[in-house]
């Protein structure tokens, strides 16, 4: 699937963006979205993003971590995975974007590969 990809790498205080070609083989800086303690993650700034640059998949980026264990490992891809079903929620009804794959890799990385219809989506107004 050609088109560009997000990547988004979560920190404490500031997550980063980073957008790649269309070919998907470079990226470079996008743009960092502040986090606020005891505030909501910035939602609309990303998706702002997304479809400005009419994004097909979406990387996120698992911290680094000492040997974890196991359960820490989990928690963290749960975690991920959860923000990512958001997104893509959120994604679906703003783009129309109808196909989601999750990818969680070896080394720690989570990927949400999105397919956007050439076509918006129309309403059948008949029933089988």
């Amino acid at each position: 699937m050609k088109g560009r990809l997000l990547a988004v790498d979560w920190g404490e205080r500031r997550i980063g963006l980073a957008l790649s070609d269309e070919t998907q083989t470079l990226a470079q800086p996008l743009s960092t979205l502040t986090r606020r303690a005891g505030k909501r993650f910035p939602m609309a700034q990303l998706l702002e993003q997304v479809a400005k640059h009419n994004v097909v998949g979406i990387i996120v980026g698992l911290p680094q971590l000492p040997p974890p264990s196991v359960v820490v490992v989990a928690l963290l891809v749960v975690v991920v995975v959860v923000v990512a079903v958001v997104v893509v929620a959120l994604l679906v009804v703003v783009v129309g974007v109808v196909v989601v794959v999750v990818v969680v890799a070896p080394t720690g990385g989570v990927t949400v590969r999105l397919k956007v219809p050439a076509a918006p989506l129309k309403p059948s107004t008949t029933m089988k």
